[in-house]
């Protein structure tokens, strides 16, 4: 009961933040700090819509390319229409930061992230590899390599970026779990075996149908 009691209590106390802020707003409608807080209360409480309305017009007010608040307007509508699974939407305005800071990895990283939902394998190992270059050790950048090749099933290739990724962080579940993938499909079973035993002992439980099915 704890968790749903806690859940509640988040709940309620962002929408007293929004009360709150809706209440500021209605004295100064244009004040662009309020939008922008008020925007990211809204995204916790999965009004996408609304968070994406409040950026807009903080931005059509007025927009410095130095702002930080302008910045943050600008990804937040990136980082909504990707959860809304509007990824070319959210491209738009991903493309727009770049133009800002070039070197953001994770204007990169989520770009990278919407392609690969939508299977555009080859346009998502563009922005994971420029996500190597701007930091070379970056694991995020080498899960996402070995992500796209894993589905392009170029399998050996995966496994090298996994092992890249795991090496910065030798606690990354989810490279252990996709390195096993991988090495599955090359009929290594002891080392997917191997691999996904690790995933279990780091808290990933929803592969225990895959040991019992592969391995002893």
């Amino acid at each position: 009961m704890l968790r749903v009691e806690n859940q509640a209590s988040d709940k309620q106390r962002l929408e007293a933040e929004l009360k709150a802020f809706n209440s500021a707003l209605r004295v100064e409608p244009d004040n662009k700090r309020a939008l922008l807080l008020r925007s990211q209360v809204k995204y916790k409480l999965k009004d996408y819509q609304g968070t994406i309305v409040d950026c807009l017009k903080m931005i059509s007010i007025s927009f410095d390319s130095t702002s930080q608040d302008d910045y943050d307007a600008v990804w937040n509508i990136g980082v909504t229409y990707n959860s809304m699974k509007e990824f070319e939407k959210a491209r738009q305005y991903f493309k727009r930061a770049k133009g800002i800071r070039p070197n953001d990895i994770r204007l990169h990283e989520n770009i990278g992230y919407g392609y690969l939902q939508e299977n555009k394998l080859d346009s998502a190992l563009v922005e994971f590899e420029s996500m190597r270059r701007i930091k070379g050790k970056s694991e995020k950048a080498y899960y996402g390599i070995g992500r796209a090749n894993l589905g392009k099933g170029n399998f050996n290739e995966a496994i090298l970026a996994f092992d890249k990724a795991i090496e910065i962080k030798p606690d990354y579940a989810l490279a252990y779990q996709n390195r096993g993938a991988a090495k599955i499909e090359l009929q290594d079973m002891d080392g997917a075996c191997k691999d996904w035993h690790k995933c279990l002992e780091l808290g990933v439980t929803q592969l225990q149908p895959y040991l019992k099915q592969f391995c002893k």
